[in-house]
């Protein structure tokens, strides 16, 4: 699954109860997400979606969360320019 983003999963994912291990992937794809959304805006080539080995379903929750996060900022920003700018 590498190279590819996830599909929804982060409703099958508690990140709150999550081991070391899984909870260590939860956070690197928090990260990872965050870093690519970076990358972006700097024209930065990286391969962004890289899940831990077996850890594939909580590194993809931690990457939906800050997706999320993100998509649920730009559609906030995209309300509100419009009037700030009258």
């Amino acid at each position: 699954m590498s190279g590819e983003e996830p599909t929804s999963i982060s409703g099958q994912f508690d990140a709150e109860n999550a081991s070391g291990e899984e909870r260590r992937a939860y956070q690197k794809g928090y990260g990872d997400y965050k870093a690519s959304r970076e990358a972006e805006a700097v024209s930065v080539l990286r391969e962004p979606y890289d899940p831990p080995a077996g850890q594939e379903r909580a590194y993809g929750a931690g990457w939906e969360t800050a997706k999320k996060e993100d998509d649920d900022e730009d559609a906030l920003l995209a309300a509100i320019l419009p009037i700030i700018n009258l």
